[in-house]
């Protein structure tokens, strides 16, 4: 037979508990890093292979929007074409 629910609380008087203080825990102090995208880290290892990276592995550029804010709609398909590798 299960306990209902009820049952399984326990309530404790509070004189029974002794010096109800908060803890408050120091703020980190490190410097927020942000790890390396995936891109990024592809992108060293490709540097680090040099020739012996595989063909068939290809990396785009990343591109913004803000990369192609001055440039007419019309081209910006044939530019984000160029860019791709094929």
């Amino acid at each position: 037979m299960r306990p209902s629910p009820a049952r399984l609380i326990r309530l404790v008087p509070r004189s029974s508990v002794s010096g109800a203080k908060k803890f408050v825990p120091a703020l980190d102090q490190r410097p927020i890093v942000k790890p390396p995208t995936l891109i990024e880290t592809m992108q060293a290892r490709q540097q680090a292979a040099g020739s012996n990276w595989p063909a068939n592995i290809r990396i785009e550029p990343v591109v913004r929007r803000e990369d192609f804010k001055g440039v007419p709609k019309k081209t910006r398909a044939q530019l984000l074409a160029m860019m791709r590798e094929t």
